[in-house]
């Protein structure tokens, strides 16, 4: 849950109880964790077609301005049980990283040095 006024921080926490005050603007959403299965498709320094599907495991950050930052970002959609619009902006920046990570790697690198390359999606 969140306090805020004028768009400022009042609180924020987990299981947070607290007052209201008369300007005061509530937000609430669940703090549970979200899976988004996706499935990309990206051509490799040889010209070669990669289709990847993966598996994004996601919650919201819980320290400092953590859930602020999700509320500004990912927006009112995560008041929802399916958040679908957060879960489609993180499944096209995590499509974009693979497909980053395979357009700059060989076939023979991608099937050869697996860790190299999931080391490359994480950073």
């Amino acid at each position: 849950m969140l306090i805020l006024n004028n768009g400022v921080k009042k609180q924020g926490k987990v299981g947070l109880n607290a007052f209201r005050g008369p300007y005061d603007q509530v937000v609430k959403f669940p703090s549970k964790v979200n899976r988004v299965i996706f499935t990309t498709e990206q051509v490799t320094k040889e010209m070669q077609g990669v289709k990847v599907e993966a598996m994004l495991v996601w919650s919201i950050y819980r320290e400092g301005d953590g859930p602020l930052n999700a509320y500004k970002n990912l927006g009112e959609d995560l008041s929802s049980g399916n958040p679908v619009t957060a879960n489609n902006m993180l499944i096209q920046m995590a499509s974009s990283i693979v497909r980053d990570a395979i357009a700059n790697s060989t076939i023979r690198e991608m099937l050869t040095s697996r860790e190299k390359l999931r080391e490359s999606i994480r950073n």
